[in-house]
């Protein structure tokens, strides 16, 4: 059975779905499930006592109730998240400073602002004590989500799968099933298109995270995790021309650790050299001595019009490490190198046209 939802599995259920969530759409909104209480400081030092009972006014005509109070040594700006039943009760505690400003964690406003402090009280209502996912850095995860989400993205592709079609590599991902695969709804049609495309390059030992942001890449999709109301997390396949921060192919390496101790076989002295070889099989010839896996970008390779299948490249005959051929080879055809870490600390090097810098304005 399939952990993703294809663009036909969607058709086949969409009317089930649609009677469903008319019967249950109330029962399923977390706003509902939600019990949400304010509390306004007041000034450390003394401001204006009319402002707080302007500001809970202003709450007032939202329909939320607000306790003014003065603040204890301990206290300061929060957001605490209970459990009672099956709801969930949300402390909102904000700081009121003698300029009127209601002070929260990240989040201040002004008494002026009464639409943007509603629409953020709903978010929390909707998504808890960490708010919307939106915008926020790590895919709004906290850190012990953000390191889950890593560990279960770490297993390896433990079998060959070049030449094998998408669809049915994603069949086989060792991902835990609390992240499920799934295609966002805006990209089912067009992932549908391109799932029974086959895989370019070997991806065998590579972390499934990598790997998945690889041959997704590959058919212009990423994948990032989603937090959902429930807290519950799962990766979605979006299209790469709407998701401005899919998962990353690899992960940058410490700057400080010399390149010779993270991949050492890539920097072994060999007497090698060729003329008029096709690029893609030297890569393949150097990954395979070295042991590094080497991962090609042929999506932005397509659309700079370089095709490693059929560009020859040449290296005289010397005494030389295999970085220096690699780095001598890619640059040939308008190419870089860069060593990168997967989710399990493995290193590979991922190939991609250059890009000139350029400054912003």
């Amino acid at each position: 059975m399939r952990r993703y939802y294809s663009f036909a599995s969607f058709i086949v259920v969409f009317a089930t779905l649609v009677i469903l969530s008319q019967r249950s759409a109330s029962a399923q909104n977390p706003a509902d499930k939600t019990i949400l209480t304010i509390e306004i400081m007041l000034p450390q030092i003394t401001g204006n006592p009319l402002q707080a009972q302007q500001w809970g006014r202003v709450f007032e005509k939202m329909g939320e109730s607000v306790q003014i109070r003065q603040p204890l040594p301990s206290d300061k700006p929060e957001i605490k998240e209970t459990k009672r039943g099956t709801f969930r009760v949300l402390k909102v505690i904000g700081e009121l400073d003698r300029k009127g400003t209601l002070n929260f964690p990240g989040k201040s406003f002004q008494m002026n602002e009464a639409a943007a402090i509603e629409a953020w009280l709903n978010q929390l209502k909707v998504f808890g004590a960490q708010g919307a996912p939106d915008g926020q850095k790590f895919w709004g995860l906290n850190q012990e989500q953000f390191d889950a989400v890593v560990n279960a993205l770490s297993t390896p592709i433990a079998t060959e799968v070049n030449g094998e079609q998408l669809k049915d590599i994603l069949d086989k991902l060792p991902i835990d099933k609390r992240y499920p695969v799934i295609v966002h709804p805006d990209a089912r049609e067009k992932f549908f298109k391109v799932e029974s495309a086959k895989l370019s390059q070997e991806l065998k030992g590579i972390s499934t995270g990598t790997a998945l942001a690889v041959m997704l890449r590959e058919h212009g999709f990423g994948f990032r995790p989603q937090r959902m109301p429930d807290a519950s997390i799962q990766l979605s396949i979006e299209s790469l021309e709407s998701v401005k921060d899919a998962w990353p192919v690899g992960w940058e390496t410490d700057q400080s650790v010399p390149r010779n101790q993270i991949v050492p076989k890539l920097y072994e002295f060999v007497k090698t050299g060729f003329e008029e070889a096709a690029l893609q099989r030297v890569l393949e010839a150097i990954a395979s001595q070295t042991k590094t896996p080497i991962l090609i970008d042929f999506r932005l390779c397509q659309q700079k019009e370089i095709d490693v299948a059929t560009v020859n490249v040449s290296y005289p005959t010397k005494q030389t490490a295999w970085s220096l051929v690699m780095e001598s080879v890619v640059r040939q055809a308008r190419l870089t190198s860069k060593i990168m870490l997967d989710e399990a600390g493995k290193p590979f090097v991922w190939v991609a046209p250059f890009i000139p810098y350029q400054q912003k304005r």
